[in-house]
């Protein structure tokens, strides 16, 4: 596994031609650093060198010598606060506008840094590159790749750029990072000025602060991923000795981690605050065990009684009430405690639910013994489950799992309690992260008075949103054809006591007609066409009216969402977008709805552009930010999209 130094004048001269790239590599030292000269050799002998070696050691550890360093060809930096804050001097330190990391018992292929700027040239616009790994023992003995061990990283929607290089797409990114860390910090290469904005590594975390770190930096960029192994990473065996505080120390990291999160949820992307606030009483408990094992039973009490405050369950205040007992007693409950749940619940491998978490993913085999009593008392249970299910814990998996159990998971909707609304249960997770970008600039462009149009309004969350900023003297139209999508509306708007709606229950189109509609296997799906998401629909008559028809101009704003239909509202309306000279109109834009509706998607944005509207911009909330109308235009004709993939034009006059 070692690469020798060169020792002869051709390999020194085909040294000194390789292109050097403007990249500071920051080597993390630790352990004593017995690998040094193999991770140094490593770095000096890629085809495309870098610019700068840094490597950091705590000055209170001395892992490594400046002599050894020196002959590396690097520089030694030590500081007083540990090895995250020696890292952080150092990419602060650099002139170099590209940050590699690496720790001295890994080892980069030679083409590492060189495969990686060249899908920095694929990929202009992503922030940071990442790749597969693999991992052997200090024996050579190698393991399989980090991928192939982490079946959520293979969920990520990946569009191949070039040989090797993938795209991955946003949102899609975070949510499975969410389920577990697979970006280890010796296979990025990311931009300095990305690291310097997000506020670098936190000192104080002594485990989580790479996730941490790639947490906030997914707030602000993209990336792409190279899914061959670059790097080969020593699997170290010490934190698995008996003695080793490893898991007590991540298990505090964790407790750290979702507090600080928590405290500053702008720093980081959507999902993340649901995500660790769902698990928050969980990582208490972990915190609280580890912690007893270490004898500190008044902080481990501490733990306990916060997991339970925080939602954790009656595992954690059993254990903290258990605290108060002498150690004979307390390990003898313990056990009879656990010999009568096993008995309880064995779970069969067909009814063990998995379930993810920030660390990794867990199986929950207590919530067996809640689900086998439901479906043996069925008539008992319904009772309760539905009195769960409305209140603040409605969206939990656990009440999910109980009303399909139950035959009750289509009848009762989730209350989110954030948004104050109930929604139907499968699209539960589409709208608790719900186009951030585009509410953000329809609620900037909603004022006090004004008339408000929502076409295609679902459950009410556009026309809930519109109804409480124009208030009282304004007026919001609410169109919904849907039967069961507008019970939920006009419950939405009845616990919010809004009296300023009329709901319309009809479809906005071209002429007054009766016209066939599809029904399909999600609420969010019902439209004029099949959509191409859903595996089935059945047909209904609606009454379909053009908005001239509705309603008296000038309206002030118009969001219209129908699955591929918008054409057809657009030419049923040109009365009233003409007489409203001051409209903010926002439209969906979705290419495989409008293929399946027999329209070309570029044919949308020009049919605004002929309506007079001067100012049509793209708000994509999948890459969370305003994209040039051109370059989504030639992403479109050329259907280099990316699955599913569709934004909002925001259209105004002036």
């Amino acid at each position: 596994m070692s690469i020798g130094d060169p020792s002869t004048a051709r390999e020194r001269a085909t040294q000194a031609s390789r292109p050097t790239l403007p990249v500071a590599v920051v080597m993390t030292a630790h352990s004593g650093a017995p690998f040094l000269k193999e991770a140094l050799d490593g770095i000096r002998e890629q085809t495309a060198p870098a610019a700068e070696v840094i490597v950091v050691d705590d000055i209170f550890d001395h892992n490594v010598t400046a002599e050894g360093v020196q002959a590396g060809g690097a520089r030694l930096l030590r500081h007083p606060l540990g090895l995250n804050a020696a890292r952080n001097a150092a990419i602060v330190g650099t002139t170099q506008p590209w940050i590699a990391f690496m720790d001295t018992d890994d080892e980069w292929v030679r083409h590492k840094l060189e495969a990686q700027w060249g899908a920095i040239a694929t990929c202009p616009d992503v922030g940071a590159v990442f790749s597969n790994c693999w991992e052997f023992d200090t024996e050579g003995v190698t393991w399989r790749a980090l991928f192939e061990r982490l079946p959520h990283y293979w969920a990520i929607e990946r569009r191949a750029v070039a040989s090797g290089v993938k795209y991955c797409e946003h949102e899609s990114l975070v949510r499975q990072f969410l389920l577990g860390n697979f970006i280890w910090r010796s296979t990025m290469l990311v931009r300095r000025d990305l690291l310097l904005r997000v506020g670098l590594f936190e000192p104080a975390l002594a485990h989580l602060e790479d996730r941490d770190c790639w947490l906030r930096l997914l707030a602000l960029t993209r990336m792409a991923v190279i899914e061959e192994p670059l790097m080969w990473s020593r699997s170290s065996l010490t934190h698995r000795a008996p003695d080793s505080p490893w898991e007590y120390e991540t298990a505090l990291d964790a407790v750290r981690l979702s507090e600080r999160i928590l405290a500053d949820p702008v720093q980081y992307p959507p999902g993340t605050t649901e995500r660790y606030t769902a698990d928050r009483g969980r990582c208490y408990l972990t915190a609280g065990r580890f912690t007893e094992e270490r004898g500190d039973l008044v902080q481990a009490r501490r733990y306990y009684f916060r997991g339970w405050r925080l939602g954790g369950g009656v595992r954690p205040l059993g254990l903290g009430i258990l605290s108060y007992f002498p150690a004979p007693v307390r390990h003898h409950l313990k056990g009879a405690l656990s010999r009568l749940r096993t008995a309880g619940a064995t779970p069969t491998r067909s009814s063990r639910r998995i379930i993810a978490s920030p660390d990794g993913i867990h199986a929950m085999r207590r919530s067996d013994m809640v689900r086998r009593l439901a479906q043996c008392c069925p008539s008992a249970a319904r009772p309760l489950v539905r009195l769960v299910a409305k209140s603040r814990f409605s969206c939990h998996w656990l009440v999910n799992a109980l009303l399909q159990d139950l035959g009750m998971y289509d009848r009762i909707p989730a209350y989110i309690a954030s948004l104050d609304l109930y929604v139907p249960r499968e699209v539960l997770d589409f709208y608790l992260n719900f186009e951030p970008l585009t509410q953000e600039y329809f609620r900037q462009a909603l004022a006090p008075g004004m008339t408000v149009v929502d076409v295609g309004a679902h459950i009410g969350y556009y026309t809930v949103l519109a109804a409480s900023v124009v208030g009282a003297q304004g007026a919001v139209y609410a169109i919904e054809p849907c039967a069961d999508n507008r019970r939920l509306l006009e419950r939405n708007l009845r616990r919010r006591a809004l009296t300023n709606v009329t709901v319309c229950p009809c479809a906005a189109g071209r002429v007054s007609q009766s016209r066939a509609f599809h029904v399909a296997d999600s609420s969010a799906l019902h439209a004029f066409y099949a959509h191409p998401l859903s595996r089935g629909t059945r047909t209904i008559a609606v009454q379909e009216r053009p908005l001239d028809e509705l309603l008296d101009p000038p309206v002030g704003v118009i969001k219209i969402d129908v699955e591929g239909a918008e054409m057809e509202v657009l030419a049923g309306a040109e009365n009233v977008l003409r007489r409203s000279p001051k409209l903010s109109l926002f439209v969906e834009w979705n290419p495989d709805c409008l293929e399946a509706a027999g329209c070309d998607p570029a044919v949308l944005p020009a049919r605004l552009a002929a309506l007079g509207f001067s100012q049509i911009r793209v708000l994509d909330d999948r890459a969370q930010r305003v994209r040039d109308l051109e370059e989504v235009l030639a992403m479109v004709r050329g259907r280099e999209q990316p699955p599913s993939w569709y934004a909002t034009l925001w259209a105004t006059k002036r």
